[in-house]
């Protein structure tokens, strides 16, 4: 008896939760993120405004909440895309993320993601929201690694993983300021050409600036 009013709790919580983060994704989709507002989160969810807090410490929290459903479900779309049983490359566990990560729909993730932490002013809370929501994600991918790479140390696990995440952030910004956002063709080959220069870059290393002494007679001239 116990364990079923137990059950019937989590159950609960897990379905306030669902209901809250389903909300604020919707409210941010249609009024952006700086509109959220507690109240109306409430009502939408259908929940009392106690339970929002109860289940998050904050707004922000419920932001990045949304932000790691985004990736979460961008992630699961590429497992299911390679299939998540595939080997291994054997010693390569970069080539094991750059797989996983050329999602076949992953920049209209990107967009979606940027909705999240759009809006006016207070760049450090949107820079905030997105390392918390990459803190997240990326430890699941680190586990990913390591399961599959038996002989990978868990600081290498962590990070080469940083280290392409960090890079996929960087790179999504120059797309969506290239491309605006637009999810045409063009806009889609962009993203996986950046994807490449990301993991290329990081295979061959950063190419040492060009100096005079460097400059060819046609460049000095």
């Amino acid at each position: 008896m116990l364990q079923q009013k137990l059950d019937r709790r989590a159950a609960l919580k897990a379905r306030h939760r669902a209901a809250i983060v389903g909300a604020a994704r919707e409210l941010i989709d249609e009024h952006g993120v700086h509109a959220l507002s507690a109240d109306q989160l409430a009502g939408r969810a259908d929940v009392a405004r106690r339970t929002l807090f109860n289940h998050f410490s904050s707004l922000d929290e419920i932001v990045v909440a949304c932000l790691e459903a985004e990736l979460q479900a961008a992630l699961a779309s590429v497992e299911d895309a390679a299939g998540a049983t595939e080997a291994p490359t054997p010693g390569a566990p970069l080539d094991d993320l750059e797989a996983l990560l050329h999602a076949p729909d992953l920049a209209s993730a990107v967009v979606r993601i940027s909705r999240l932490v759009d809006g006016p002013g207070d760049t450090t809370r949107a820079e905030r929201v997105q390392q918390e929501a990459v803190r997240h994600v990326s430890e699941p991918l680190v586990a990913r690694l390591l399961a599959r790479h038996p002989g990978l140390a868990p600081l290498d696990a962590a990070l080469v993983t940083t280290t392409v995440m960090n890079g996929m952030a960087v790179l999504a910004a120059a797309w969506l300021e290239e491309t605006g956002g637009v999810l045409d063709d063009a806009a889609r080959r962009r993203w996986d050409e950046l994807l490449d220069h990301l993991f290329s870059t990081l295979r061959r290393g950063f190419p040492a600036p060009q100096t005079s002494s460097t400059r060819t007679p046609t460049e000095g001239a």
